[in-house]
């Protein structure tokens, strides 16, 4: 796992728990194959790390990003409305979904 520095992290609220899930996204970096890497991860009750690949910098964060907000709004928690900023659940997370994603939850990336 090759990890860059902390780019950045976010926290989101859980309905019924005091924890916070926390995503963290780092800066991409240059595997030996040339193939640059984005490691992110997003804490339970989510609990998914991994990397994204791109043929450059800029695509594998970009990348990266959109795989949180996939893992983001496709988790039972949101489709639940257990997941939310501010104490307000099931609306937009400050992150905008894939299109297609559109139909539950309405905020084009």
């Amino acid at each position: 796992m090759l990890k860059g520095s902390l780019v950045a992290e976010d926290a989101f609220d859980v309905a019924g728990s005091d924890e916070k899930l926390r995503v963290r996204i780092y800066a991409p970096v240059c595997e030996a194959d040339g193939t640059w890497a984005c490691w992110a991860e997003l804490d339970e009750p989510i609990g998914w790390s991994g990397n994204t690949y791109g043929a450059s910098a800029l695509q594998a964060l970009t990348l990266g990003v959109r795989t949180i907000s996939i893992h983001l709004y496709a988790s039972d928690e949101y489709k639940d409305g257990r997941l939310g900023v501010d104490g307000v659940f099931g609306g937009f997370l400050g992150i905008p979904a894939p299109t297609d994603y559109l139909d539950f939850a309405p905020f084009p990336f």
